[in-house]
């Protein structure tokens, strides 16, 4: 399909006329109902030159569309960043990297040049406040403005999508334009420019079909991923609006989306002293310009999102009543990354980096070139302008503060993880489940084997499934420990597990000399683990790692070990890893093995970020762990 250039709303899906025989798209009957009503006339829009013509002169094959010529979208969405120039500006719809379509998103917000020692553009693109170099507190990339350049054909995919999906299109708006009452569409409205404190941030919203200014309170589905264009184009924006379908579909409610990038669109999570803050403020917009009721509010979002979601739960000052929090594989290891080694969790290399803002920063040996800081001191800084040491004892499950400030607002908890997800290690959230129960609150935890850094469910789905219990008293998902596993077939295919729990560990594939690293086990309750590593070729028998018996775990359904170790003390080579299990009143045994391999190096790696962690996590999902 060549670039789609009709600025009008859709009234079908985007499809192909093969020939001047073809039959007219389905058309929806809210589309038809609305035009009789409003007197709006339906036309056919050939997408490769925005050329209208009417409905029934169906003489040229190409790709259309049945359209609304006098309902016209409002495009391109705003992103407040001036491409020509390299600078915020209020209302312009520039990018520093494009959406080019609602399966593609290209970036271009890294600096690629080999001689640079950053990892963001320098001060002449001034994506920082201060147009320093690198991110600190409170100032990061995105924070005023969207990352991405959203295409008219992007705009086009979503809109045709949400059709086939719901039934209904998508109406998209810029801040400040008119919003219209009870039109047959979502209506998106783009980077709506928010502040806190002097603190900027931006928040897109979805509105559903039938919306209207003067009705009674909606609830509100709040999502706080990255990039808000990202996040409605790209990441969430269609799921959303089919939560928001299945919710009118079980209780007859209308509800509303938000997608915010508090704290900054990349570069951070949500944990800095404003977010809270800056919720409130959230909160509060949706209340007075789109009538949300702010009483009936639940979080959601996966990974970031899901620390977010979080956040939103333990807001010391909420502006805004929390029923729910839906957390999918949330990286809850912020408060204590200094225990998790890269080499163990490859991702970390390139979180380090792009959090301190320096490409050499996942380094032992590296330290700021002015300050001479360690690059975990500036990554604790930036993220929460405290030490690793204070932000542990404020953040995360051995947190009595964070952890009683959810206590106190009480929200249903949904947390789901994965055995394979080489960014979030499984540990700190199952201690996060574990102290939640202890404190007495509502959580359901489902964990999945085999899945690795993304969601079963969408959280949205799952949200709109538990705002439909609230708005009609109906019971809420059982609470507990739920394990599924993925069977053969699609990604997402995953039933429940009734079996006994499985072994599964987590460990290096690559590492150096001298290096700290990680081990994490899991297995059947009570079971002693052994770890070992066997040289490939002429070798003696296998190193022993360690051999230690699992602590109860997921309410006594398994066993664990998370050890930390600060020295790789073995020589370069290659090896193999080696997992056995003892559990109670059996024999030891070895788990069916994935990619065991083992590489050990004399030097640090230092490749750029994505080489090196795309090598390194090769193979982590699925293969590269344990499991029978």
């Amino acid at each position: 399909m060549k670039d789609i250039i009709t600025p009008y709303a859709l009234a079908s899906a985007i499809y192909d006329f093969e020939s001047a025989e073809s039959a007219l798209p389905d058309i929806p009957e809210s589309i038809r109902d609305y035009c009789q009503r409003e007197n709006k006339r339906m036309q056919i829009a050939n997408l490769s030159d925005g050329s209208l013509r009417d409905i029934s002169d169906i003489t040229q094959p190409g790709s259309c569309a049945v359209v609304i010529a006098d309902l016209a979208n409002d495009l391109p969405p705003a992103t407040h960043w001036d491409s020509d120039l390299s600078e915020p500006r209020l209302g312009a719809s520039g990018g520093l990297g494009t959406i080019d379509a609602c399966n593609k998103k290209i970036t271009r917000t890294l600096d690629w040049d080999s001689d640079s020692p950053t990892y963001f553009y320098p001060p002449s693109k001034k994506i920082f406040a201060n147009q320093a170099l690198t991110p600190s507190l409170e100032n990061y990339v995105g924070m005023s403005y969207s990352l991405y350049h959203v295409t008219e054909r992007a705009t086009a995919l979503l809109s045709s999508n949400c059709i086939k999906r719901t039934g209904f299109g998508v109406l998209f708006r810029n801040p400040g334009s008119e919003v219209f009452d009870n039109v047959p569409f979502y209506q998106v409205i783009s980077n709506i420019p928010l502040s806190s404190n002097g603190h900027p941030s931006l928040a897109s919203v979805i509105l559903p079909p039938g919306w209207v200014r003067d009705s009674d309170p909606y609830p509100l589905i709040f999502c706080g991923f990255y990039d808000t264009n990202s996040n409605v184009f790209y990441s969430h924006g269609l799921e959303a609006m089919e939560a928001l379908k299945s919710l009118k579909d079980k209780t007859g409610r209308l509800a509303l989306a938000v997608m915010w990038n508090g704290g900054g669109a990349e570069a951070c999570m949500t944990v800095q002293p404003s977010a809270h803050e800056g919720m409130n403020t959230v909160f509060q917009m949706m209340k007075e310009r789109f009538n949300a009721d702010t009483s009936m509010a639940i979080s959601c979002g996966s990974s970031r999102g899901g620390v977010t979601a979080l956040h939103v739960a333990a807001n010391p000052s909420p502006a805004y009543t929390l029923k729910a929090a839906v957390a999918c594989n949330p990286p809850m290891h912020f408060s204590e990354a200094e225990k998790l080694s890269p080499y163990t969790f490859p991702l970390h290399f390139a979180i380090q980096e792009s959090c301190t803002g320096w490409k050499m920063a996942h380094a032992s040996t590296w330290r700021h070139p002015e300050t001479h800081e360690d690059p975990q001191d500036i990554l604790s800084k930036n993220l929460t302008g405290l030490s690793p040491e204070e932000t542990r004892a404020i953040l995360g499950a051995e947190s009595p503060s964070w952890m009683g400030e959810i206590k106190k607002k009480d929200p249903y908890i949904y947390l789901q993880a994965g055995t394979q997800d080489y960014m979030a290690p499984l540990y700190p959230q199952v201690r996060f489940a574990e102290t939640a129960k202890k404190l007495g609150l509502r959580i359901r935890f489902e964990l999945a084997f085999r899945a690795g850094h993304y969601y079963i469910e969408s959280p949205f789905s799952i949200a709109a499934r538990l705002m439909a219990s609230f708005l009609s008293d109906a019971p809420l998902p059982e609470e507990g420990i739920f394990l599924n596993s993925k069977k053969e077939g699609p990604a997402f295919n995953y039933q429940p597990y009734d079996g006994p729990f499985p072994v599964f560990a987590s460990y290096p594939k690559e590492i150096p000399v001298g290096f700290p690293y990680s081990i994490e086990l899991f297995g059947p309750p009570g079971s002693l683990f052994k770890v070992s590593i066997q040289r490939l070729g002429d070798a003696p028998d296998p190193l022993l790692i360690l051999q230690k018996p699992g602590v109860p775990a997921l309410g006594g359904i398994a066993s664990t070990v998370f050890e930390t170790f600060k020295s790789w003390p073995y020589p370069s080579g290659e090896y193999d890893w080696i997992i056995e299990c003892l559990p109670p009143g059996q024999n030891w045994f070895r788990p069916m093995i994935g990619d065991t391999h083992l590489t050990v190096t004399e030097t640090e790696i230092s490749e750029p970020s994505i080489d090196k962690t795309i090598r390194m996590s090769f193979g982590r999902v699925g293969p590269g762990i344990c499991e029978v």
